[in-house]
């Protein structure tokens, strides 16, 4: 989408948006700039659009696909895996700050609270201005800042509850409270919000389950803190200082269905995925964040605007248990040993993410005559992180169905520690070669220092937890061997050139080419290898191969784009499309046996996007969007492969008619998922089927704030999401949820 139009805000004016959008500015690009100067896919997403979608239970990745056309859909659970934007990761900034780390784990669109947004910037496609992470594109996620009043107050109050189970069991709340204001030259900003949530229902009244890969959100609380001060020494300089903190934790007394004692889909059984009362888990799932950022910004440094920023973030991530089961298969002169052919390794684990992150972002905007300027700079991050895991009793999780999970031994190692220092250096040419055509060229290049540490794999820990006792007389001076670290160094060259013509008064066509690139995520690639000392090797003719860091294929992935599109703005109707194509000469692979691996396979994705808005007068509105993205690999052998749904999102519509008068809005919205059997017919992935849902969203003005009554799933549709869908391929049917019906949310929201 070029830009988005859909008002929420209540207005008997409606169809003012072509000034508007011409001399919108925008930061996601690192500084402000105009969409019209832009030659890239852009989208603002403002305040009013952002919170008309709010309800509890809801976050940033339930949202922003039905206002962005080419994320990948809906998860409704935590992770936002698979949600990419043109096939590839999106880097998620807040406030400017990437939430980007090497084990970078899919929970940033669900740690972040909605009604503290003020307004997100969506650039798609890469560019040389950031680093990892930002294949697909950039999403800054820009919160809410001081009011310029001297004292203001913010509240909004909400519930929210399933149709088809009306008891307290299926009730949800959320509230914001805020104080904010400007004294001579200082300003501040305090905000709290919290969710409590009870269970999730599906379209028959039946509560949904955990989800045991990636976790739910069900029967889990929440709470936010936003504060932020600000100072301004004059007209050109200020200083602001943002605390940013998010935790939530589930508290459930249900499991995911592993089919009761003896846990037969562990084993390949076919079972309903339900929810299952009496969980006994004292540990449950988590996410917390926080984050410190100093901005500075002077506007006339040497006759050039500076802005420097410095950050320090922390998070963890905490997921729900998860069993599997591996069988070894002995080598023939062991089996006497073993008296069998094959030894069993079931494991229950619980792994916990880690990472902490430092880094500052220096920015000098430069003017080099009255057609020209220079975006450049210096970027430093330091990222270190780490992945450990606690086991529990397997029998205790077997006879009890999943119910009982009674932790044994001590944490152990989930993959290396890994500490990632990154240096760069940038600068960006802006050239109006005439009064309608801008050209952009941009260079970027990092040097990338990743130091892995030693680390058992877990495997090893397993293994010898369980056989120890067994192969100990024979191998007395055996035991788990680690995985010896080592220290990787790249160089990342990136680049971009593109122009915009704006053509008319009221259209812009542009052209763009720009690299981008993601770097191997050490910790998850090494979590499953084995040292070549290791015991294991020699035992099991199916334990894998041996891992050698140094010699391992790990690299930067250059990912290259293209993209071309127009855009057209009038005083009733705005429109866009692009068609992108982009390419790269790596692929990492998610395996059947939860492995992954980094294979050198050509990766290509094109696609197309487009957007209407039609306002039909002052009171009426109405239009929509449409994706569409193939995505292939090509193997050794020479064969194409589609990719899987979480990677080549399935096609995507969008709809919307809005009703706006003074003291009311509503909207009937639709997003419409296609069928996606590509991958499927290679057998390189799940067989997708497609869904509508619809929702109604209306806001009427009572007293001194505004009533806000949305209604989810209209139709109450039984469906799965693309996530569910390709879950339950991947891990089984427990990870096979049904999606959520039909829900009613009220909200009170005023200012004062």
């Amino acid at each position: 989408m070029a830009l988005s139009h859909n008002a929420v805000a209540a207005s008997d004016n409606a169809n003012a948006s072509s000034p508007v959008e011409k001399t919108m500015v925008i930061t996601a690009s690192r500084t402000a700039e105009t969409v019209s100067s832009l030659p890239q896919t852009v989208q603002v997403i403002d305040q009013e659009q952002i919170q008309q979608q709010v309800q509890p239970g809801n976050n940033l990745a339930d949202i922003l696909p039905k206002l962005i056309p080419g994320l990948g859909a809906p998860t409704q659970v935590t992770t936002q895996f698979g949600q990419t934007l043109r096939g590839r990761p999106v880097l998620i900034l807040i406030d400017g700050v990437s939430q980007y780390d090497n084990r970078n784990v899919s929970r940033k669109l669900s740690s972040v609270s909605p009604e503290m947004v003020a307004r997100i910037e969506v650039v798609s496609g890469a560019s040389s201005i950031y680093g990892a992470g930002g294949a697909g594109g950039v999403i800054n996620i820009i919160t809410k800042d001081a009011s310029k009043e001297t004292l203001a107050f913010e509240t909004r109050l909400g519930l929210k509850a399933s149709t088809e189970e009306l008891d307290s069991e299926a009730l949800s709340y959320n509230f914001l409270q805020s104080a904010s204001g400007t004294v001579d030259k200082f300003s501040y900003l305090a905000t709290l919000t919290g969710e409590i949530r009870k269970g999730m229902f599906d379209a028959d009244g039946d509560r949904i389950a955990p989800e045991p890969a990636q976790t739910s959100r069900s029967d889990a609380d929440s709470l936010g803190a936003l504060v932020k001060l600000g100072y301004q020494f004059d007209a050109d300089t200020s200083v602001k200082l943002t605390f940013d903190w998010y935790e939530e934790e589930q508290d459930t007394e249900y499991a995911a269905n592993y089919g009761g004692p003896g846990v037969p889909a562990l084993f390949g059984a076919d079972v309903e995925a339900k929810a299952i009362k009496g969980l006994e888990l004292d540990d449950q799932p988590k996410t917390e964040r926080t984050s410190i950022t100093l901005d500075f910004i002077n506007q006339d440094l040497f006759g050039s605007t500076f802005r420097g920023q410095a950050y320090y973030r922390e998070r963890e991530y905490r997921f729900y248990p998860f069993g599997s089961t591996r069988t070894l298969a002995i080598a023939p002169a062991y089996q006497p040993a073993f008296r069998t052919d094959r030894a069993p390794l079931p494991v229950v684990n619980q792994s916990t993410s880690e990472a902490e992150v430092y880094g500052t972002k220096l920015t000098l905007e430069t003017s080099i005559n009255d057609d020209a300027s220079v975006i450049w700079g210096l970027d430093y991050n330091l990222d270190k992180g780490k992945q450990t895991a606690r086991g529990y009793d397997v029998t205790s999780f077997i006879n009890s169905g999943a119910l009982t999970y009674e932790p044994i031994g001590s944490r152990y190692e989930y993959g290396p520690e890994v500490e990632t220092e990154t240096k760069a250096a940038f600068a960006q040419l802006e050239w109006d070669t005439s009064d309608t055509v801008t050209v952009r060229a941009g260079v970027r290049y990092e040097n990338i220092n990743v130091d892995v540490d030693d680390a058992t794999p877990p495997m090893e820990t397993w293994f010898w937890n369980q056989y120890g006792a067994m192969v100990s007389p024979f191998f007395p001076d055996a035991g788990p061997e680690a995985v010896e670290g080592d220290e990787l160094d790249y160089d990342a060259w990136l680049f971009n050139i593109g122009a915009i013509d704006r053509i008319s008064d009221n259209a812009e066509i542009f052209i763009n080419y720009s690299e981008g690139y993601e770097l191997p995520d050490a910790a998850r690639l090494l979590r499953d290898g084995l040292s070549p000392d290791s015991l294991m090797l020699e035992l099991f003719t199916n334990a894998g191969g041996a891992t050698d860091i140094g010699d391992s294929k790990f690299d930067a992935m250059k990912v290259k784009n293209y993209e071309f599109g127009w855009r057209g703005h009038w005083e009733s109707a705005s429109a866009s499309i692009t068609a992108f194509y982009n390419k790269s000469d790596k692929t990492a692979v998610f395996n059947s046996d939860y492995t992954v691996d980094m294979l050198d396979q050509v990766k290509t994705i094109s696609g197309l996007e487009s957007t209407l808005d039609v306002y039909v007068n002052n009171s009426i509105q109405t239009g929509g969007t449409f994706s569409y993205t193939k995505g292939e690999t090509r193997g050794e052998d020479g064969k194409k492969r589609d990719l899987q749904a979480t990677e080549a999102s399935p096609a995507k519509l969008t709809a919307y008619v809005q009703l706006n008068k003074s003291n009311f809005t509503t909207r009937l919205q639709s997003m419409t998922i296609f069928d996606y059997n590509k991958a499927a017919r290679d057998d390189n992935g799940a067989d997708i089927e497609g869904y509508t849902t619809l929702d109604l969203l209306t806001q009427v003005a009572v007293g001194p704030g505004n009533l806000q009554v949305n209604v989810s799933n209209l139709l109450n549709n039984e469906y799965q999401t693309v996530y569910s869908q390709w879950a339950e391929a991947t891990y089984g049917p427990a990870s096979g949820l049904n999606a959520e019906g039909r829900t009613v949310s009220m909200s009170y929201h005023m200012e004062y």
